[in-house]
């Protein structure tokens, strides 16, 4: 049985841990946080079964879902519900947060599909990539230098915590990727291959261009295969998670036929 360390409860927000916590909920992309923040007890729960929690917080004690998180837990920590709230990042807490270790991947953990996503700047999409890429099960994400960062708050949150258990790389030049073979492909609104015509083998990158500035003239120039997603009379672009989305669908569907 795991012994937690549980102390008294937390009721001042003055305190130099709790002062700590909430710099880490705000900016998890800081060089000096060593966690991400997970929050609502499905989440927590789930997460838990693979890896445990560095800290526990909470702020229900009777909660009969508490005593099982406990025992995964390496530390827990209860605080005030005010407190939980001046740390949560949700309208609605559901009065449990985990912390986790900032996830480190490696080459060896990156599929043979990749994602690539040159200087691509919105949060959010970015966070529903590494969603995307972990629910088709096959594609990894990597990330050019200039790209938000992936333990940006609000990529940790799009991405429904899918940053801990799908590997990602950050800051990686393009040329990298053809160091190791990975044939280069390329979105463009015309004149490329259409999505659902194309065979896709691997070793793969897909670029996904950034939203105000598009794929790098020097990316456009070492691809070589261009694709263009179908999309009817007077629409010109997609978001970019969208499209993203898209092609990695569609290459998930075409390597489940070939199977």
């Amino acid at each position: 049985m795991r012994i937690v360390s549980v102390v008294t409860c937390i009721e001042s927000r003055h305190n130099p841990r709790f002062k700590t916590w909430q710099r880490y909920v705000a900016r998890p992309d800081r060089e000096d946080c060593p966690w991400l923040a997970v929050e609502g007890w499905k989440t927590v729960r789930d997460l838990s079964e693979r890896q445990a929690p560095e800290l526990l917080i909470y702020a229900d004690s009777d909660d009969p879902r508490l005593p099982s998180l406990l025992q995964k837990s390496k530390e827990a920590v209860e605080v005030t519900p005010d407190l939980f709230r001046r740390l949560s990042q949700v309208q609605h807490p559901q009065f449990i947060l985990a912390f986790f270790s900032k996830p480190r991947w490696t080459w060896k953990q990156i599929s043979p599909y990749v994602l690539y996503l040159d200087r691509l700047q919105d949060p959010g999409n970015f966070g529903t990539l590494i969603r995307t890429a972990a629910a088709t099960g096959i594609f990894s994400v990597v990330a050019s230098p200039g790209t938000v960062s992936c333990f940006n708050d609000k990529v940790v949150r799009a991405s429904a915590s899918c940053l801990l258990t799908s590997p990602f790389l950050q800051g990686v030049p393009f040329d990298e990727l053809l160091k190791r073979n990975f044939t280069l492909w390329t979105t463009a609104t015309t004149g490329g291959q259409n999505l659902f015509e194309a065979d896709f083998t691997s070793p793969l990158a897909v670029t996904i261009g950034g939203e105000a500035t598009g794929i790098d003239e020097s990316i456009q120039a070492a691809a070589t295969h261009r694709i263009t997603i179908p999309m009817a009379a007077g629409v010109d672009s997609l978001n970019a998670g969208v499209a993203g989305s898209l092609i990695m669908y569609e290459v998930l569907r075409k390597q489940s036929q070939n199977e």
